[in-house]
């Protein structure tokens, strides 16, 4: 499933932090919660776990260099009940 297409139409190709219109290159699909906050990938997946970030709101959400690159979960950003998912 294409949930970068899915998320970034229901998103109105807007980013949901600054609000800028973005495309598909000029955005990222962001995990408002870790993925290491759910029980498995396709529960961090979920439409309600996943939003349009630009890449520059993206870049200051992740730092210069994202967790999902270094290998290491953000330590910046905890697990937040509300989804019944994660602990917090």
């Amino acid at each position: 499933m294409d949930f970068k297409a899915g998320v970034l139409f229901r998103d109105g190709h807007r980013c949901r932090q600054c609000g800028s219109r973005v495309t598909i290159e000029t955005s990222e699909t962001d995990h408002i919660n870790p993925v290491n906050c759910f029980a498995n990938f396709a529960q961090a997946n979920h439409l309600f776990n996943l939003q349009t970030l630009c890449l520059r709101c993206h870049k200051q959400k992740h730092g210069a260099k994202s967790s999902r690159h270094s290998g290491k979960p953000d330590a910046r950003k905890s697990c937040t009940s509300g989804l019944g998912l994660g602990p917090g």
